[in-house]
């Protein structure tokens, strides 16, 4: 990583030199030929735009009315950065975060999942162990995901649980 400075200078060079990348990364010992040609490539942007370029790039590349929007469709969609992208086409979801948090602060707080006690999570598991519920009737009851039920069954109940399943099926089936 090169300072701010470091890169002016490499700049300068590169064009003293008419874009000839070879004396700078000699008479410098860095960068390689894609940075250079990179950072004048930034540099001339800076020059047009006048604004300078650091880490928050991406403010160039969308305007402002486009993130206004792009966070509007992110509120409609329950603060959902995934759906939003799919359905708006543009940016990835890190950025939209980013977006919101900038555009919308303290609005797009997302909620962490409920903590379980191990009393709860026994008695979900057991539940749909023993089939008095349906698995999908279980994890909408709590608002967990089948898959975390499966996970406390396996965890909480183990192999011997599922071999008491095995044999209630087939007591069953005689």
């Amino acid at each position: 990583m090169y300072t701010r400075e470091e890169r002016m200078k490499a700049v300068a060079l590169y064009i003293k030199h008419k874009k000839n990348a070879t004396p700078v990364i000699r008479a410098l010992g860095y960068p390689e030929n894609a940075s250079l040609s990179r950072w004048y490539k930034i540099y001339m942007k800076e020059k047009e735009t006048g604004i300078l370029h650091d880490k928050l790039f991406w403010l160039l590349k969308y305007p402002l009315e486009k993130r206004k929007y792009a966070v509007d469709c992110c509120r409609k969609n329950g603060w959902n950065f995934t759906k939003t992208v799919r359905e708006i086409g543009f940016p990835c979801d890190k950025t939209l975060k980013l977006w919101c948090y900038e555009l919308a602060p303290g609005k797009c707080n997302h909620q962490v999942g409920k903590r379980y006690t191990l009393e709860e999570k026994m008695r979900a598991a057991e539940t749909f162990h023993f089939r008095e519920c349906s698995s999908y009737e279980v994890s909408a009851r709590l608002g967990i995901h089948r898959a975390t039920l499966y996970k406390w069954q396996n965890e909480l109940l183990g192999k011997e649980g599922k071999a008491e399943m095995a044999e209630q099926k087939n007591r069953r089936a005689f």
